[in-house]
């Protein structure tokens, strides 16, 4: 993955394998310890799974543990395709290729 399309993509399928819970419950499971808040607002949530604003590596990894990703190593393949989307979002297209020799 590597497009801001497929990430979405991926984070819509991780929701319904995850048993489709709501907003308001993916913000309840990434609570801010100590009641201050929550790592995943469901209107940033709402707007990211809408397409509507970008997904930070902070949100996508708070996003994926409320899903019930809890390996460590799980976890690090999607932060490595956030890594890929913003490499692609920085350099566009052209990421995606490696230069000629």
């Amino acid at each position: 993955m590597t497009e801001p399309a497929e990430l979405l993509m991926a984070m819509r399928e991780l929701r319904v394998t995850a048993g489709m819970p709501s907003l308001r419950v993916l913000e309840r499971r990434a609570a801010v310890p100590g009641g201050g808040g929550s790592y995943l607002p469901h209107s940033t949530l709402g707007a990211v799974l809408n397409g509507t604003r970008s997904c930070t590596p902070e949100l996508l990894w708070h996003f994926v543990t409320a899903c019930g990703v809890t390996r460590d190593e799980d976890r690090s393949q999607w932060m490595e395709a956030a890594r890929r989307v913003e490499r692609y979002r920085r350099d566009g297209i052209a990421s995606r290729f490696i230069p000629a020799s």
